[in-house]
C-alpha cells in the first residue's frame, strides 16, 4: 500500500478539531417540555452531572400545570427517558418535600397566587459555578405572587452542590424599595430572566422592573468571617446619579448579566464590575457597566463616566448574550457580546448575527478613563442570514490544551443550516492582533450521529468550561429545546506539534541548481522539521512516540487562485509527497530533507514565489464510535488529535529576482516609438504620400529602475 493512499485514508477520518462529535452523550427529554432550554455543567460534590432545564415540564407539585422542571443527569449512555439511570428530576423549591403534595400557597413565607406557578418557567435559567463542591442558581422568572393581583415578580433559588435549597431571591418583594406606585414599578420584575454566578457573587436580571426599563440585583459574599455580605440593586427611585435617568420603558436592562474585572479604576482590590445587556437601549441595544463597590450603599448604578458600550444597528439586540472571560491571559477580563438579530450584507456575503469581542487593554485605568479600558472590538460573523449567530455564548476554558492555558469560547447559532443549528468554537490568543475570526471548529447539529431526522435549534443553550469526564480537557454541553434534546460533547486530548521548514538560502536562484533532475531548470533542498511539545501531550499517554506515529505530507499549492501549483518533490516526482515520521519527536526535533525541482515548463515565471503546505497527521488515526444505550462511555484518551494550527503549515519560497537588496522589483517605464525606413528630419519624420500603404513602427519599452523589465523592443 502506498503512503499516498495511507494519507488519503487518514485524512478521511481526521476530526475537524478536538471537541468530539463521533461519540457524544445524549439526553432525550419529555416531549413538549422544552427540555434543553437551559443547561449547566455542574458537580454534585465531586461528581460531574448535567443540569438540564425543561421550563414547560411538570414540576410534580399538586395543583400546578407546566410549572417547569430541572433534571440532573449523570455522565452515562442512558440516552432516553424511561431507561434506567436516565436522569433525576430535582425538586428544590421547598425546604420540606411534603409541600409538593399541597397546592401552591406560599414559598418561604411569600404568598403565591393559587395559579402562580402555572407556566412560571422554572429552570428556564440555570447557572452553576462548574467547580467541585460549587453551588448553582435556578430561576423561575414568571412565578406570580399575591392572592389576587398575581404579580410576575420571579424568583431564583440558590442550591448547594448537592442541589438542596440554600437561599431564595425575590428581590422586588424583599428589598427596601419605595411603596409608591409599587404595582407598576415592581409588579412584573421577572427576576431570573438571566443570571450569573461566580465563586463569591450572584447576579440576577429583572427585565420587567421599573415599568420594563429593567434592573439588576447582585450579592457578593466572602469566605472570611470578617467580611459581610453585600447586596446591591438598580431598582430605586430616580435620582441624579441613578441609572434610571438613562433608561426608558422597554430598554430591558438585565436581559443578560455577568461579572468581571476589566481595568476600570475602581477595580483595584475587592470591587468588581457587574455587566448587563439592555437589548433595546436606544433601539440598538447596549452593554451597561455597573461598579460593585463593597460599601454601605445598596445602590447599583453607573460609574462616574456613565460608561456604556452601544450597539450599532437598530433591532440588532446587542447585548442579548454576554460572556466575560480572559482570552489572552493578561489577568484582565475580556468581554464577548452577541447581537443575534444584526444583519450585514456586502461584497463578502450576507451575515445573520454578529459577535463583538472586546479585549481589555490590560491596564488599570485612572478615573474618567473608562473609554480607554477596551480595544476596538474584533467582529466575527456567520455566513447564514437567519442563523441568529450569537444567541448564546459560553466560555470553554482551555479546550485545546495550549501550554499558555488560554481560555477559549463557543458561540451558538441555533437556526443555522436551515434551522438545524450549529456551534462555533474560537480560541484565545496571547497576541490580540492574531485573534482568528475564523472558527477553529464548526459543530453542525444535523451531522451528529444516530439522531432522528429534523434536529432543530441546536446551540440554543450552551455551558462549558468543566471537565466532565476527567481526561484533563473541558467539555461542552449543548441544548436543542425545539426537539427536547441535549448533547454533551467531550474534548479529545491534543498533541501539540510544531511543523516548520528551513532553507539553506533565503531565496532560490533560477539557474544555479546543483545535481538537478534532467529536464529541470533549478532545484533546491527543503528541510522539514517536527517537534512534539512534551508539556502539551496531556491525556495522550497511550501514544507510542518511540515509533513513526505520524504521516508527514509536503504539497506544492497555488500561490494565487489564478495560477497553478509549481514545484515537484523528488520523492514522488509530483506536487505531493507523504512519508512516515515522528519517532522520538517528543524528545528532540526531527528533520526530514526533501529535494524540490522546477521543470522547465514551470520556470517561466521567476517573480511569483513557490508555495507549499506541510501537514502532519496521526498515522492510522481512529475515531470513536457512539456506544449503544447502556454501554460504557467511550474513553477519549484513546483518540488524541493534533493541534489545530501547528500541525498544518503553509510557507512561500521566493526566487532571487535580482531586483536590488530587498528583491522587490519596481518599474519606471518609458515608451519610445520610431518609424522604420522613414528618415528623421528637423521637421520630424517625412515620407511621400503614396510610396507605401502601411507604416512600420518600432516601440521600445525601457525600465529605468530595477531588472524586472530592462528593455523590450516590439
Amino acid at each position: 500500500m502506498s503512503w499516498a493512499f495511507l494519507l488519503f485514508l487518514c485524512l478521511s477520518c481526521v476530526h475537524p478539531f478536538n471537541i468530539d462529535v463521533n461519540a457524544p452523550i445524549y439526553r432525550f427529554g419529555p416531549k413538549g417540555t422544552n427540555f434543553g432550554y437551559s443547561v449547566a455543567e455542574h458537580f454534585k460534590g465531586e461528581k460531574p452531572v448535567m443540569l438540564i432545564g425543561a421550563p414547560r415540564g411538570e414540576s410534580g407539585q399538586w395543583g400546578t400545570e407546566r410549572a417547569g422542571a430541572m433534571y440532573s443527569c449523570d455522565i452515562n449512555t442512558f440516552y432516553n427517558i424511561g431507561s434506567q439511570h436516565w436522569c433525576e428530576q430535582v425538586r428544590f423549591e421547598y425546604d420540606n418535600s411534603e409541600d409538593y403534595a399541597k397546592r401552591p400557597n406560599e414559598t418561604r413565607g411569600r404568598v403565591v397566587h393559587p395559579l402562580g406557578k402555572n407556566d412560571q418557567l422554572l429552570a428556564s435559567t440555570i447557572v452553576s459555578k462548574g467547580t467541585k463542591n460549587g453551588s448553582a442558581l435556578v430561576c423561575a422568572p414568571l412565578i406570580r405572587y399575591h392572592q389576587t393581583a398575581a404579580y410576575p415578580q420571579g424568583a431564583c433559588y440558590e442550591l448547594e452542590s448537592n442541589l438542596r435549597l440554600q437561599s431564595t431571591y425575590a428581590t422586588c418583594a424583599q428589598k427596601n424599595l419605595p411603596t409608591t406606585d409599587r404595582h407598576n414599578e415592581y409588579g412584573g420584575c421577572m427576576e431570573g430572566f438571566s443570571a450569573a454566578i461566580t465563586q463569591d457573587t450572584i447576579v440576577t436580571g429583572l427585565i420587567g422592573s421599573v415599568k420594563w426599563t429593567g434592573g439588576v440585583f447582585a450579592k457578593k459574599s466572602s469566605a472570611s468571617i470578617f467580611d459581610s455580605v453585600v447586596e446591591k440593586f438598580t431598582m430605586n427611585q430616580p435620582a441624579e446619579d441613578s441609572i434610571r435617568t438613562r433608561l426608558v420603558a422597554h430598554d430591558y436592562l438585565g436581559y443578560s448579566v455577568d461579572i468581571g474585572r476589566f481595568g476600570f479604576w475602581y477595580e483595584d482590590g475587592k470591587p468588581i464590575t457587574v455587566v448587563s445587556g439592555a437589548t433595546r437601549y436606544g433601539e440598538h441595544g447596549a452593554v451597561i457597566f455597573l461598579p460593585f463597590i463593597q460599601d454601605s450603599s445598596s445602590k447599583l448604578t453607573l460609574n462616574e463616566d456613565k460608561f456604556i458600550i452601544n450597539g450599532t444597528t437598530m433591532g440588532s439586540a446587542f447585548g442579548y448574550s454576554i460572556e466575560v472571560v480572559d482570552l489572552n491571559g493578561d489577568g484582565f477580563d475580556d468581554l464577548i457580546v452577541g447581537a443575534p438579530f444584526e444583519h450585514r450584507s456586502g461584497i463578502d456575503g450576507n451575515f445573520g448575527g454578529i459577535v463583538y469581542v472586546y479585549f481589555s487593554q490590560g491596564v488599570q485605568r485612572q478615573k474618567h478613563e473608562s473609554h480607554l479600558v477596551f480595544h476596538p472590538p474584533k467582529i466575527i460573523k456567520s455566513p447564514d442570514f437567519y442563523s441568529q449567530f450569537g444567541l448564546s455564548i459560553t466560555k470553554l476554558g482551555n479546550v485545546d490544551g495550549d501550554k499558555n492555558g488560554l481560555n477559549d469560547f463557543a458561540v451558538g447559532a441555533p437556526f443555522a443550516f436551515d434551522g438545524s443549528g450549529a456551534v462555533y468554537i474560537y480560541l484565545g490568543t496571547k497576541n490580540i492582533d492574531k485573534f482568528r475570526k475564523k472558527p477553529a471548529q464548526v459543530i453542525k447539529g444535523n451531522e451528529l450521529p444516530n439522531l432522528p431526522d429534523g434536529i432543530r435549534s441546536f446551540g440554543f443553550s450552551l455551558s462549558g468550561g468543566s471537565d466532565m469526564d476527567e481526561n484533563g480537557y473541558p467539555d461542552l454541553l449543548v441544548g436543542s429545546p425545539s426537539k427536547n434534546f441535549v448533547a454533551l460533547l467531550r474534548s479529545r486530548p491534543v498533541i501539540s506539534i510544531d511543523a516548520k521548514h528551513k532553507m539553506q538560502t533565503r531565496m532560490i536562484d533560477i539557474d544555479k541548481g546543483v545535481n538537478c533532475p534532467r529536464g529541470s531548470k533549478t532545484c533546491f533542498p527543503l528541510e522539514m522539521s517536527i517537534y512534539v511539545d512534551e508539556e502539551t501531550k496531556r491525556g495522550a499517554e497511550l501514544v507510542d512516540f518511540s515509533s513513526d506515529v505520524f504521516i508527514c505530507n509536503l504539497e506544492a499549492i497555488p500561490y494565487r487562485a489564478d495560477i497553478t501549483a509549481r514545484g515537484f518533490i523528488e520523492g514522488s516526482h509530483s506536487h505531493n509527497y507523504s512519508w512516515p515520521c515522528g519517532s522520538n519527536s517528543h524528545k528532540q526535533t526531527r528533520t526530514y530533507r526533501q529535494n524540490i525541482y522546477l521543470p522547465v515548463q514551470e520556470a517561466k515565471d521567476w517573480i511569483t514565489p513557490l508555495k507549499f503546505r506541510f501537514t502532519v497527521s496521526i498515522r492510522n488515526e481512529k475515531k470513536p464510535i457512539q456506544p449503544p444505550e447502556g454501554s460504557q462511555v467511550v474513553d477519549l484518551k484513546h483518540f488524541p488529535v493534533l493541534n489545530k494550527y501547528g500541525a498544518s503549515y503553509e510557507f512561500n519560497v521566493p526566487f532571487n529576482t535580482l531586483c536590488g537588496e530587498d528583491h522587490t522589483c519596481q518599474t519606471d517605464l518609458s515608451l519610445k516609438a520610431t518609424f522604420k525606413d522613414i528618415p528623421l528630419t528637423p521637421n520630424g519624420y517625412v515620407s511621400n504620400v503614396g510610396e507605401k500603404d502601411y507604416l512600420d513602427i518600432t516601440f521600445t519599452v525601457e525600465n529605468k529602475k530595477r531588472r524586472l523589465i530592462k528593455r523590450i523592443s516590439i
